[in-house]
């Protein structure tokens, strides 16, 4: 069984539950990730993405906002330009966004943004989607007052 599409399917789901990680609604049908029956939950995302402090091996090498990677050409502008570091998905009607916000450097958040629904994956969509998301993780402070995290 070694080396096949099941045998691979298999050693994700072992490694992700070995991590303890949560796999409710997690589907993986291929590695390729295009199959249209591939499920992922922000969830998950989240989990794999916390086991990185976002300087790690996963957050060095993701694409940088506006510098590195298929976000080089991407918010430029943007206040998380050269702080955001993310992975990209697309898909006909799926777009993601899923990485780190840098505010020191030995600081970050991690978030994951899944959009999917009919034309979610036009820039003219996504794009003031992540524009809101880059600017709303960049104002962040790294030293929050209690009346700026409390309920």
């Amino acid at each position: 069984q070694s080396g096949t599409r099941e045998s691979g399917i298999a050693a994700v789901n072992n490694v992700l539950m070995a991590d303890g990680l949560t796999i409710d609604g997690f589907v993986m049908a291929d590695g390729s990730g295009l199959d249209r029956t591939n499920r992922v939950t922000c969830r998950l995302l989240m989990e794999i993405l916390g086991s990185d402090n976002g300087f790690g091996d996963i957050g060095n090498g993701l694409s940088v906002l506006g510098k590195v990677g298929t976000l080089r050409d991407v918010l430029m502008d943007s206040p998380a330009a050269g702080r955001m570091y993310a992975k990209t998905g697309t898909l006909t009607d799926v777009k993601t966004l899923s990485g780190f916000t840098r505010y020191t450097d030995t600081l970050a958040a991690h978030f994951t943004l899944l959009l999917n629904g009919k034309g979610v994956s036009n820039q003219g969509v996504y794009r003031p989607i992540w524009a809101a998301l880059a600017s709303a993780l960049a104002s962040v402070s790294d030293t929050p007052s209690a009346a700026q995290i409390a309920p």
